[in-house]
């Protein structure tokens, strides 16, 4: 029996979930990607993997029929979420219906991991982007299918690889409301150990409890958090694995030419960051943290928007609007040139000295020095001097 083609697999994990003799396995490469590996000696070949694989059976995709701007009315919620908080708000209402959601979570190494969860109090720990690859947990499958059997209502969030995998688990389920987040791709999970391994050293820190890239009063940075609260703080182009990140040169190889990376979705309702919107309009609602991309592409997601929707302020926008400012809704992620050299840098020299060598970071940590400079000078310099200064040069 073969699995999907080695670049197109996205390691989500179904292919060992539905395997009736457990004769899947999972191997991890350097960069920590996983890749599924098939026991002969237990294959009975009866194909199963490969049907329910969604890069090998395309799970059905729809065009979204309305899309909104869209955020949370409560400002702690709309404050501490990565854009607008609906994500938080769809999580909570159907906890509160006594069903269960399926979110990301850091488990107790930092492996970012989809796990079942069906306490509203335990929701805090998803809340956050984690700018790394994730995978389903290996018992969440289990579960999942459990509780579906028995009709209870759920939520899955997750990237669209991962959405579609839970459809093709579960053929599509109408108990299950299916969130994609808009995806750029999954990063190498060995080069985010690396480095918190390397900060965690360099600084003595000890018993790091949270890692966290948005949200809050640290957004868009990287954060390290203790019992006593931050501890680090990296921007998204100084800090090492943030920087390529949003380089996009650490990314798995399926996300470069992901089938998902279009403006045709496998879920009930897909959430990012709104980027392209108006600028106008935005001055216009007086809003400095993010916003919520909303689009929904079926009834069932309708309905459940319609349940939540007096808890968020939202505004209806053109569809192409969001296609214009959000690229995996035209096309997947480019592969940057130099990717294959730094792949080899990492190799041979270790994450930390093969970003150092980037000609870009070290442009970007040059003008960060220059900025501490500048706002040094402007606490020592007095107002009227530097208002004066500013006038005539």
């Amino acid at each position: 029996m073969r699995l999907c083609e080695h670049d197109k697999c996205t390691g989500c994990g179904l292919c060992k979930a539905v395997c009736p003799r457990a004769a899947i396995s999972f191997e991890v490469d350097s960069l920590g990607f996983r890749y599924p590996k098939i026991d002969i000696r237990e294959c009975i070949d009866c194909g199963l993997c490969a049907k329910k694989c969604p890069s090998i059976n395309p799970v059905k995709r729809e065009l979204g029929n309305e899309c909104y701007l869209a955020w949370a009315k409560d400002d702690d919620i709309h404050y501490e979420s990565s854009s607008g908080g609906v994500a938080y708000l769809l999580q909570h209402h159907i906890i509160d219906l006594g069903g269960y959601v399926v979110g990301c979570v850091w488990d107790s190494e930092f492996n970012a991991r989809l796990v079942v969860i069906d306490n509203a109090n335990d929701l805090a720990k998803s809340v956050g982007s984690k700018y790394v690859q994730s995978y389903v947990d290996d018992g969440a499958w289990k579960e999942i299918k459990k509780r579906d059997s028995k009709g209870q209502q759920g939520v899955f969030i997750g990237l669209p690889c991962q959405v579609a995998a839970a459809k093709s688990f579960l053929n599509g389920s109408s108990n299950v409301l299916f969130v994609d987040l808009l995806c750029r791709g999954g990063c190498s999970p060995s080069c985010l150990k690396a480095h918190l391994s390397y900060l965690e050293e360099k600084n003595k820190f000890h018993n790091v409890r949270d890692v966290k890239f948005r949200g809050g009063k640290y957004d868009c940075s990287l954060t390290l958090w203790n019992e006593r609260g931050l501890i680090y703080k990296g921007g998204q182009y100084t800090d090492k694995y943030f920087y390529s990140f949003m380089k996009h040169g650490l990314f798995h190889e399926s996300c470069y030419h992901c089938q998902y990376a279009n403006s045709k979705r496998v879920s009930d309702i897909t959430l990012a960051d709104f980027w392209g919107i108006d600028s106008e309009f935005v001055k216009s609602k007086h809003k400095m943290n993010g916003m919520n991309l909303v689009l929904i592409h079926s009834g069932k997601g309708r309905t459940f928007w319609d349940t939540i929707k007096d808890k968020i302020e939202f505004y209806k926008r053109p569809f192409e609007e969001a296609i214009r400012g959000n690229d995996t809704l035209r096309e997947p992620t480019l592969s940057p040139c130099d990717r294959e050299m730094l792949l080899s840098l990492i190799e041979n020299v270790g994450f930390e000295r093969a970003v150092s060598s980037d000609e870009q970071y070290k442009r970007n940590i040059r003008a960060q020095r220059v900025g501490y400079v500048i706002k040094a000078i402007k606490k020592i310099i007095p107002r009227p001097l530097l208002e004066f200064i500013k006038r005539h040069i």
